[in-house]
């Protein structure tokens, strides 16, 4: 499992022997969920829409999520990265990041995107337990996550085996 997530994120971008931060991973991520989750036609306002990966109030992980979508696609669409101030914006995105600084949002963004196509993914690994979608946590000082299947798929979502296959914890 572990050898297939670290090739997830090679895949997401190059570097080149330089090493990779926990944000950077992160990023590497969410690229790569979008790459795996299927959404639905009417998720997108037209053909040529961008996919949106929105973040909630943090302009730190804003700026390196950035750098790692730059010029990238995902299913032929060009990657856009928004802020989000109010859960409830997020509404248009196709996933939206709550950094930990903002864990105690999530309640919030939960009931706030309830029956959206948005999947919510968060730094709290408690997140996915509590009606979240995908939870980051640390084990063995190894960035990990947990999927909520139930939830993603009561949105529309459908996630990949592989990517399932690599979760830590499926719901």
């Amino acid at each position: 499992m572990c050898l297939g997530i670290s090739g997830l994120v090679v895949l997401a971008f190059a570097r080149q022997a330089s090493a990779v931060s926990e944000q950077e991973l992160k990023a590497a991520f969410l690229f790569n969920f979008a790459r795996f989750i299927e959404w639905p036609r009417d998720a997108f306002l037209s053909a040529d829409a961008p996919f949106t990966i929105g973040v909630l109030r943090d302009d730190e992980f804003h700026a390196v999520i950035e750098e790692v979508v730059d010029g990238k696609k995902v299913r032929g669409r060009s990657v856009a990265v928004t802020h989000v101030g109010q859960p409830e914006e997020a509404r248009g995105a196709h996933i939206l990041f709550v950094p930990a600084s903002q864990r105690a949002a999530t309640p919030g963004v939960i009931e706030a995107l309830e029956g959206s196509y948005v999947l919510t993914v968060a730094d709290d690994e408690n997140f996915s337990r509590r009606g979240g979608m995908v939870s980051f946590r640390r084990y063995d000082k190894k960035l990990r996550f947990d999927i909520n299947e139930t939830e993603a798929r009561r949105s529309g979502l459908k996630i990949s085996a592989r990517l399932l296959a690599l979760a830590s914890q499926v719901r």
